[in-house]
């Protein structure tokens, strides 16, 4: 009985120290707390104070740049005062071009430092003008520059350097800078690069659609994209992307790799250094500017790699470096936590798989650019375990990397920055007419004052159609349709994408963000609540589409089509072809005419062949057709105005508006064909 006292006393006895080491800690922090409080309460009036002194400047110098007109474009004096002569410059301007009498300019100044003599090159413009009818009116008028040479606009744009540009609310350092960026002679551009590692790729690919709508790349690497212990790996016909074009593995890894090229960009894949042994790696090389070339690696390295398959890895780096391009980009999750990129140090030994990873980097003069971690786990360090090298320290630029939330429950950040160098992409923007906002009474007023028995007068059918085909779209749609830019260099929004699934995207990326820099409880608590919001959204937002294109499948066919076909595996294409001569045809003309030389190279040729006499007269044949000017007006309220333009380029909207304008001419156009087959012996 006595031992089992003693027992329970000393059992007691630890737990009594225990709490009292808890009481004291708990003590220090309470006195800890009330310290920062204390410290708080004494600079909240200060702090407080600075950050109402900060809003009252912001507003101020807000209200200060309202006034501010910036002009870039006129051209500058080399003698004299130019303050008097810009003056005379601009009145002149806005009284004969935009129909202002009386401008107030209250000051005006040229920013930045003056170009030299004969550069071609002028120096921005500030107006102040503090009269808010003069500022709108200059404003309200600036669409009659629209039809000259001058253009006028809100914003600095990329647009000519010697036409006159007007905009808004721009401060003095930033109307400086952007000119500098703007007069530059420099053709450098950026190409836009995501990597992940996404921890499966099939539960995560709608948001993941959903984030290339609002976040433009050029280039996407991604890892880890198949299930863990996974041997089925049909997945891989499930990751295309619209407008990209895909790059996996020749032999497929335990996790996989992908990378994703836009079809702006002309890229071919390197299978050369897919028979180096590593299985956890694809590369491809892009077109750049001239004979320049990227070469583009994605890489997987489990944790549990044997030393053997490490080596591998490191021969594989000294092969890619090997090859000479003139631009090398690779990214990868390599998980070495071991190495500090930052300091320059590997915490393991020097024959350790670490150490000779970091080693074949250096001899190979690579640059790791990469300093955040990008892995985070609750109840782990944050490690840097997502790697992002190059052969040039200043092909990314700092400021340009960006760690975003995770996608789905994956716990790597996504690495977003820009990667630049000489482009020679596709440029696959332009303006389209936005033929549903139309003015198409003024439309029909200037058709109806057109004699067409004139305009058609003496003239055959095809000069004919093309006389009434040239008044349409030449002289008339130009004037009356207005135009929009369109750009589909990348991925357009997913069909199911609604504002409330945007919104929900946003907010779990600012609350990782959050998380990211406190890295506390209440803060991951709020961003997994973010997270499975975004995904519930993704998933609602989805299944109301879905079941609101199956509803209306028999009235609207073609939403119902548009949505089946987005949802393709495969989309057939034509890729990079080679030349006779052994280059590479990427245009679509050269690949027109590689594939015309090689189909007629095959052709077979005989000689017993009979010439069939297309001019022979034949006794069968149409003599009357009787068609009436309401049969045509007839025909053109059929028309489905929801259909594209045919090659003529004349869309069924415009020629269902304008019906009762056109219907006369057409008949005279389709009268005087049926006369035609007639003398010749057809039927039209």
């Amino acid at each position: 009985m006595l031992p089992l006292m003693q027992t329970r006393q000393i059992k007691i006895e630890t737990e009594v120290v225990g709490l009292a080491k808890s009481l004291k800690h708990c003590n220090e922090r309470i006195n800890s707390v009330n310290k920062n409080i204390s410290e708080l309460n004494e600079n909240l009036p200060m702090i407080v104070s600075q950050q109402i002194s900060q809003i009252i400047d912001d507003k101020s110098e807000e209200e200060k740049r309202e006034a501010n007109i910036i002009i870039f474009g006129i051209p500058e004096s080399e003698e004299g005062d130019s303050r008097i002569k810009d003056t005379k410059f601009i009145q002149g301007l806005c009284r004969d071009s935009l129909g202002i009498d009386n401008i107030a300019i209250d000051e005006i100044t040229r920013l930045g430092a003056k170009p030299k003599k004969g550069s071609g090159k002028f120096r921005l413009t500030r107006l102040i003008v503090k009269d808010n009818t003069s500022r709108n009116n200059l404003f309200c008028n600036a669409y009659k520059l629209k039809d000259t040479k001058i253009g006028a606009h809100k914003k600095i744009g990329n647009d000519n350097r010697n036409e006159l540009n007007i905009s808004q609310d721009v401060s003095d350092h930033q109307s400086i800078s952007d000119d500098k960026k703007f007069t530059s002679e420099d053709k450098r551009k950026s190409l836009r690069v995501l990597f992940s590692n996404v921890d499966t790729m099939s539960n995560k690919r709608s948001e993941f659609e959903s984030y290339l709508s609002i976040e433009k790349q050029h280039i996407i690497g991604l890892c880890e994209i198949y299930p863990k212990n996974s041997m089925d790996k049909s997945i891989a016909s499930m990751l295309n992307l619209p407008d990209y074009e895909k790059y996996i593995p020749d032999k497929m890894g335990d996790r996989g790799v992908v990378i994703y090229i836009h079809k702006s960009l002309t890229a071919f894949k390197v299978d050369i250094l897919s028979e180096s042994g590593f299985n956890e790696s694809v590369w491809c090389e892009v077109k750049l500017e001239g004979t320049d070339k990227l070469l583009l690696g994605c890489i997987y390295r489990s944790p549990s790699s044997v030393p053997s398959n490490n080596k591998k890895l490191n021969d594989l780096i000294c092969q890619a470096c090997n090859l000479k391009s003139s631009h090398y980009l690779i990214m990868g999750d390599f998980n070495f936590p071991e190495i500090k990129w930052v300091d320059n140090e590997v915490s393991s030994g020097i024959n350790t798989d670490p150490f000779k990873f970091y080693e074949c980097m250096q001899n190979n003069f690579l640059f790791q650019h990469i300093c955040t971690p990008t892995r985070f786990c609750t109840g782990q360090n944050a490690n840097l375990l997502d790697l992002v090298f190059t052969n040039e320290e200043n092909m990314i630029a700092k400021d340009s990397i960006q760690t975003d939330s995770p996608v789905g429950k994956s716990d790597h950040c996504m690495i977003n920055f820009d990667f630049c160098c000489y482009l020679n992409n596709e440029n696959t923007s332009g303006d389209r007419f936005s033929y549903f906002r139309g003015n198409y009474e003024l439309f029909n007023e200037s058709l109806n004052n057109i004699d067409w028995d004139v305009l058609l007068s003496n003239k055959n059918v095809d000069e004919m159609w093309k006389s009434f085909s040239s008044v349409m779209s030449e002289n008339i749609i130009d004037r009356f349709i207005p135009k929009k830019k369109t750009d589909r260099k990348f991925i357009s929004p997913p069909l199911w994408m609604d504002r409330a699934t945007k919104s929900a995207i946003v907010k779990k990326r600012k609350s990782w963000k959050k998380y990211k820099y406190s890295r506390s409880n209440l803060s991951y608590a709020k961003y997994v609540k973010d997270r499975n919001e975004c995904t519930n959204a993704v998933r609602n937002a989805k299944l109301i589409f879905e079941q609101k294109v199956a509803l209306e499948s028999k009235i609207n066919v073609k939403s119902f089509w548009n949505y089946v076909n987005s949802k393709l595996k495969t989309r057939s294409g034509i890729g990079t072809l080679e030349k006779p001569d052994g280059t590479l045809a990427s245009s679509t003309a050269d690949k027109v005419e590689v594939l015309n030389q090689f189909f007629t190279s095959v052709f077979t040729h005989t000689d017993d062949l009979k010439d069939y006499d297309t001019n022979s007269e034949s006794n069968n044949f149409l003599d009357d057709i009787n068609i009436c000017q309401e049969d045509v007006l007839k025909k053109l309220y059929k028309l489905k105005i929801d259909k594209s333009a045919g090659p003529d380029g004349l869309h069924p909207k415009v020629l269902y508006e304008v019906r009762h304008a056109i219907f006369y001419p057409l008949f005279k156009i389709d009268l005087s064909k049926r006369v035609k087959f007639q003398m010749i012996g057809k039927t039209p």
